[in-house]
């Protein structure tokens, strides 16, 4: 199984949508951060593969950067500031579920 930062920025967008009950409110910037995060997921991924980083340092690059995601939300100034920061946790946990099922087969290990 394979992945890129497209397929699965959709794949988390998908799911996060559909659970994330104020998701009309956080849309514009939980695709913004979700794109990113998906798209170090990617590097991390070729990062791995390619032999310059082991499973540790892989994990630790996706859980900084999940961290990261997460504080963007909870700290944005937008009209929906409440509702990001009370969904924040909600949404990057939906994301991350959604995403292991196509991340962690493809790198043999449980990056996420």
């Amino acid at each position: 199984m394979s992945f890129d930062a497209n397929s699965l920025t959709e794949t988390m967008t998908e799911a996060a949508s559909a659970k994330i009950k104020c998701w009309s409110d956080i849309r514009i910037i939980a695709e913004s951060e979700l794109r990113r995060f998906a798209q170090t997921i990617e590097d991390v991924k070729h990062l791995y593969t390619s032999g310059v980083i082991e499973e540790e340092e892989a994990f630790d690059i996706a859980w900084n950067h999940r961290n990261a995601a997460r504080a963007v939300l909870r700290s944005t100034q937008s009209v929906g500031v409440v509702t990001a920061r009370q969904t924040a946790p909600q949404l990057m946990r939906v994301a991350v579920e959604a995403a292991r099922a196509v991340v962690n087969p493809a790198l043999g290990f449980p990056l996420l």
